[in-house]
């Protein structure tokens, strides 16, 4: 499956998971783009962790709940700046389609925003409804040395998971941090992802935070604390529609304009 973390995980019965977390990395430098990414591109180094602490998690949310706190709690007057600065903004952009696209601009401006027409604007944005934010997966468990040889994995996994969270630094300049897959797989090897979450896309490493929970260690040496606890926030890098129950990012169902 891949990199045990830590190395006696599954291997004694006080290490044994029903479900185990699995991480795959890949250098964005490496395939050349930071969107548009897909799963089966997503082949680099594999980790393989315990099942999150607090359960498995995913958070959908939807734009327009911000939108409707603004509604419940701002003023009459910033009410009208939006309405009227929204509705002036598309309506100029319909204007300029038509003016640089002529009749095709007429057949596919955005001016219907404006007037309630059947027209969409292709600015996801611009409609009633906000659309989707990005989904994000909120993962928290904790890591503990069982033996001897876990301290060290334990510790390279947390600087490896610091490290894939930054820009990466190339002799090309800088470039947009790791890529991630996310699988839940079951004690017998079985995928079993989607029993958890619903088909996770590609995600970047929102947030990363390792915690020492005790300096407690089993060789005496104390160079390394013998539990530390993991949070960890994965966002997909795009956001996703809904295509005959599958998942599929924008990008993917409807192409670039």
């Amino acid at each position: 499956m891949g990199q045990l973390i830590p190395p006696s995980l599954g291997n004694f019965p006080e290490t044994r998971t029903p479900l185990y977390l699995v991480l795959t990395q890949q250098d964005t430098y490496s395939l050349g783009k930071w969107r548009n990414i897909s799963l089966g591109e997503v082949s680099g180094k594999t980790y393989v962790l315990p099942a999150p602490k607090t359960g498995l998690g995913i958070g959908t949310h939807s734009a327009n709940l911000d939108e409707a706190r603004f509604w419940q709690t701002s003023s009459v007057g910033d009410k009208a700046r939006m309405i009227f600065g929204d509705t002036l903004y598309y309506a100029v952009g319909g204007l300029v389609g038509d003016v640089l696209y002529g009749d095709e601009g007429l057949a596919r401006d955005s001016t219907g925003y404006v007037f309630g027409g059947s027209n969409i604007p292709k600015d996801l944005s611009a409609l009633q409804y906000k659309g989707m934010k990005k989904r994000a997966y909120s993962f928290s468990f904790e890591l503990f040395a069982f033996t001897n040889n876990d301290f060290d994995s334990i510790t390279q996994f947390c600087r490896d998971m610091h490290s894939y969270s930054m820009p990466i630094k190339t002799s090309a300049g800088i470039n947009t941090p790791s890529v991630f897959k996310i699988n839940i797989v079951n004690s017998g090897g079985k995928d079993v992802t989607n029993n958890w979450l619903f088909q996770p896309q590609p995600c970047m490493m929102a947030a990363f935070n390792s915690s020492a929970l005790d300096y407690i260690s089993i060789n005496a040496n104390y160079t390394s604390p013998a539990r530390v606890g993991i949070n960890m926030v994965l966002t997909e890098i795009e956001p996703v529609v809904n295509v005959d129950g599958n998942v599929r990012s924008v990008e993917q169902s409807f192409g670039t304009n």
